[in-house]
């Protein structure tokens, strides 16, 4: 099913037919679906995962006693892959089923395309976006060999409530979808995600963090096409092991990398290994910019950083970051060793890019249920 999902994206042929055949179905389908206003359907990553941004969202509104009268639908790509969600039905992405539930559900609460690429009209029904990162690398008009259904739902998309961490990714975002009627620039919930994870720690329990190493956190950018120095080889990962418990968590569209004692980040929430780790290793992912609520070093090994740029492009060079910046494997050894990483640049980091607190996020989205 992905195979061919992708197909229908990537084809601009294949796409346009994908998003004509689809908008006369759902106006069509439109005609006949009562809008229930009291009912929110979730979906994270395109119905990948239970998780993220919309996962906080779902918790903070199903334990608000004023909607407690509400139907709560999460949308995944396959139901039987996730552990019951209490005070949630489940419904398969793409489904019939699934875009009935979605035109009955008044409010739409997403980190991606919700509606599945068909950026259609919906006067009855709500949009709230988190979108899931703060832009690093280019998106939109500026993304090379970005194909054309995914501009169009760019370009088109009718998003009532888009939520910013703050006045930069606002202003990338609202270039991104130009046509949201209002972008929130009161922060993200992922410092939320955060908080709970440092209060559930010691409930987080895995007999493979049992280790006096301090833990590394690595989570690799994916690429389409990868030069063959781009990630920390299997060789350079268990160096590294020598002295960290290394994680390994790739995108995922990855491949995993398996190796002995090298722990599989993919098995747990991003969150609680955030909590966990005592350093985090990326390259070009927006993760940092999360991770730097926790006021934990970063490092950024970036030894394909100018083939990566041509390729892809930044909207600013990381340089800026203050972050240290390893180009080889003998750079970010050292980096490590005398531990590079500043609490200053920390510090400018969140305040730069994620300034709001956790409180005024949630009190904002309730708003968006008035």
């Amino acid at each position: 099913m992905q195979k061919i999902k992708n197909v229908i994206k990537d084809s601009t042929v294949f796409g346009f037919i994908y998003l004509g055949m689809m908008r006369v179905f759902l106006a069509g389908l439109q005609l006949f679906v009562k809008v229930n206003p009291q009912q929110i359907m979730f979906a994270s990553y395109s119905g990948r995962q239970i998780s993220d941004t919309p996962l906080a969202a779902f918790e903070i509104l199903r334990d608000d006693p004023e909607l407690a009268d509400y139907d709560f639908i999460w949308a995944v790509n396959e139901p039987n892959d996730f552990a019951d969600v209490p005070g949630a039905k489940k419904i398969k992405m793409d489904s019939m089923r699934y875009f009935w539930y979605l035109l009955q559900s008044k409010y739409w609460v997403s980190n991606a395309s919700i509606e599945r690429l068909i950026p259609f009209h919906h006067p009855k029904n709500v949009y709230i976006q988190f979108w899931h990162g703060i832009p690093l690398k280019t998106l939109g008009h500026a993304e090379p060999d970005l194909p054309k259904l995914v501009q169009k739902w760019y370009d088109e998309v009718e998003i009532d409530y888009l939520f910013a961490n703050g006045p930069y990714d606002a202003e990338k975002l609202h270039e991104l979808f130009p046509k949201a009627k209002k972008v929130m620039e009161h922060g993200q919930l992922r410092k939320w995600l955060s908080d709970k994870a440092a209060q559930q720690l010691t409930k987080f329990a895995s007999k493979q963090f049992d280790t006096d190493k301090p833990v590394l956190l690595y989570v690799p950018t994916y690429r389409n096409e990868a030069a063959p120095n781009a990630f920390l080889n299997p060789e350079q990962l268990t160096e590294l092991m020598e002295t960290y418990q290394v994680i390994y968590r790739g995108h995922y569209f990855s491949e995993h990398l398996t190796l002995p004692e090298l722990i599989n980040g993919n098995e747990f929430d991003l969150y609680d290994l955030f909590a966990k780790a005592d350093v985090l290793i990326t390259d070009y992912s927006s993760v940092f910019f999360d991770f730097a609520y926790w006021q934990k070093p970063i490092y950024l090994y970036e030894s394909d950083l100018n083939d990566y740029q041509a390729k892809r492009g930044f909207y600013f060079d990381p340089h800026t970051l203050g972050l240290p910046i390893a180009r080889d494997f003998n750079e970010l050894k050292e980096a490590l060793a005398n531990q590079t990483c500043s609490k200053d640049s920390l510090n400018q980091l969140e305040q730069r890019f994620d300034p709001h607190p956790t409180s005024e996020t949630v009190q904002i989205l309730k708003v968006c249920f008035k």
